[in-house]
């Protein structure tokens, strides 16, 4: 694996030793199974872990309102479409938590309404990682608890994690990405009529081979070499006729499947299969 090139970057608006200020966010949505609120519901409220991290929560029937109360913006343009889009329904809970601020300098590209840098936040999205060990598992259960007790039972269905930063002056968010670039490579060698290993092996598949349909593909393959994936379907339609006629599903062939297994039998009267292998499909 192996990073986008600089010229790369440059070419798609990255400029190098650009400084930006920001406070990296995380935030976890879960889609709140079991219980019904009304569409004006707003819940908003603060916590500390037992190991002293701060967090947020919201709750609220729209995902766009309790973004909006946690950061003043909404997340998604199109509610109902991000809703089909990650199967779920309002009530949500929103879990929150910000790392310390941070000034990087690296390869920016300003876009006005919003920030991208390129991989220059990377120990404060580790930050939030381990933050989110702490908090999420007692927010999450601090709410299914209050709701017990209330005599409602929930369950909580991580939806979605959004990670994002806020700039320290105008409070634009910042995204912080990297590229990279990974492939696999895989090599075939045909299998010719000098490979007497592989050819044996095929050859010998006679004494394996169960089905009709099995035993004319074989024949095709090693005795019929004027045979072409054309007569092996049209061989494919005629028994199906002969298994219906045989099951009682029809009483008389088709005029159409007549004159095409007499054309067909006609074009195999041009091959001889060799004695040996004659002996071995008739042993099976």
């Amino acid at each position: 694996m192996s990073v986008i090139s600089t010229a790369a970057l440059d070419a798609i608006g990255f400029r190098d030793g650009l400084a930006v200020e920001a406070t990296f966010h995380s935030v976890n949505i879960y889609f709140l199974q079991g219980i019904q609120c009304s569409q004006a519901t707003l819940e908003h409220a603060a916590g500390t872990t037992r190991s002293g991290i701060t967090y947020q929560l919201a709750i609220s029937f729209s995902v766009n309102d309790a973004f909006k109360k946690l950061f003043g913006d909404t997340l998604v343009d199109d509610e109902l479409k991000w809703a089909e889009q990650h199967t779920c329904t309002g009530p949500y809970l929103l879990v929150e938590v910000e790392a310390s601020p941070a000034k990087r300098v690296g390869r920016v590209k300003d876009e006005g309404a919003s920030i991208t840098t390129y991989n220059m936040f990377s120990p404060e999205k580790m930050e939030l990682s381990a933050m989110e060990d702490d908090v999420l598992p007692q927010a999450v259960s601090a709410v299914s608890d209050l709701l017990r007790a209330a005599g409602t039972q929930c369950a909580a269905r991580h939806v979605v994690r959004e990670v994002f930063g806020l700039t320290s002056d105008s409070r634009r968010p910042v995204h912080d990405i990297r590229f990279s670039v990974s492939g696999t490579l895989s090599v075939s060698r045909i299998v010719n009529e000098e490979n007497e290993i592989a050819t044996a092996f095929l050859q010998a598949q006679p004494e394996r081979l169960k089905t009709l349909k099995d035993r004319f593909i074989w024949c095709a393959m090693f005795a019929w070499p004027g045979m072409t994936a054309v007569d092996l379907g049209e061989f494919a339609q005629l028994k199906s006729v002969r298994d219906k006629l045989s099951h009682g599903e029809l009483t008389a062939p088709p005029s159409s499947a007549v004159a095409s297994i007499e054309a067909l039998a006609l074009k195999l009267q041009r091959y001889r299969i060799p004695a040996e292998v004659t002996g071995r499909i008739s042993r099976l």
